[in-house]
C-alpha cells in the first residue's frame, strides 16, 4: 500500500495496486528469467519450473479475485464505470493466455514440449501483463482517488487484506518485499505488527527473514521497534498486511 500525504491542494489518498503490482512484476521477471534459462533434459529442473508456474498463477488468480469480486469490483463499477468494461476484458484475456501457457507447462512437465516455444509464450505473456498493469495503475486507481474518499479507498483495502490468509499473504510477500523500497516494508510489516495477532505475525517477520538481507531487515526493525503496536489507529489500518 502507498499513502500519498496530504498538501494544500491534494487530498491524502491510497494506491490499491502500487505494492502487490511491485511483487507480481517480481514473480513474472522470474519466470520469464527460469524459462529462458530451463534445461528440458533435467528432470528436477522442469519439475521446479512447474512449481514456480503454479504460485505464479495462484497469485494472478487471487489478484484478480480481488480485483473482480465484492470490494474493489464494485469501487470500480461505482467509482469508474466507463473502466470497468476494460478491466474485465483484460482479465479474461489474461485467463485465456494463463491457460495457454498452463497447457504448455504441463507438457514440459510431463517431459515433452518445447523449451524454446514455452520461453516465447512466458515472454509475450509478461509483456502483455505489464500492459494490463500499466493500465490499472495510470488509468483506473487515478480514477478511483479522484472519484473516492480516503475512508472509501481505505475499506477496500482493509477488506481484501484481512478476508486473505496468512500463508497466501506470506506467499505475495516473498515476492513483494524485495522489490520495495525500506518505506513500504516499513508500512507492510509495521502495520502487520500493529494489527495482526502475534503468532500470525511471527509467520510474517519470518517470512521477511526468508527474502530480505539482513542489513534490510535491520532497517525495518529499527523504524517498527517495539512501541509500533502504540501507533494510532489510523495509521496501524492504512498499513495492514501487504
Amino acid at each position: 500500500m502507498t499513502t500519498t500525504t496530504a498538501t494544500a491542494t491534494t487530498p491524502e489518498t491510497l494506491d490499491l495496486y502500487r505494492e502487490v503490482h511491485k511483487g507480481l512484476r517480481k514473480a513474472l521477471f522470474s519466470l520469464c528469467e527460469h524459462a529462458g534459462s530451463l534445461d528440458p533434459a533435467d528432470d528436477e529442473a522442469r519439475k521446479s519450473f512447474v512449481v514456480r508456474f503454479a504460485e505464479v498463477e495462484k497469485m494472478l488468480t487471487q489478484h484478480h479475485e480481488h480485483e473482480d469480486t465484492a470490494f474493489m469490483g464494485d469501487l470500480i463499477a461505482a467509482k469508474a464505470p466507463d473502466l470497468i468494461a476494460e478491466v474485465e476484458a483484460g482479465h479474461e484475456a489474461i485467463v485465456d493466455a494463463v491457460d495457454t501457457l498452463r497447457r504448455a507447462v504441463i507438457s514440459i512437465g510431463d517431459g515433452g514440449g518445447d523449451a524454446d516455444e514455452l520461453y516465447d509464450l512466458v515472454a509475450a505473456f509478461v509483456v502483455d501483463y505489464l500492459s494490463h498493469m500499466a493500465f490499472e495503475e495510470h488509468q483506473v486507481m487515478p480514477a478511483l482517488a479522484a472519484a473516492s474518499t480516503f475512508d472509501e479507498l481505505l475499506a477496500v483495502q482493509i477488506g481484501v487484506r484481512t478476508t486473505a490468509l496468512p500463508t497466501d499473504v506470506a506467499m505475495f510477500m516473498r515476492w513483494a518485499l524485495p522489490a520495495m523500497n525500506p518505506d513500504e516494508r516499513t508500512a507492510m510489516l509495521g502495520g502487520m505488527k500493529a494489527n495482526a495477532p502475534a503468532e500470525v505475525f511471527d509467520i510474517f517477520w519470518a517470512t521477511a527473514g526468508e527474502v530480505l538481507t539482513t542489513t534490510e531487515l535491520a532497517v525495518v526493525a529499527a523504524r517498527i521497534g517495539d512501541d509500533v503496536a502504540e501507533c494510532d489507529d489510523t495509521e496501524g489500518h492504512r498499513a495492514f498486511y501487504w
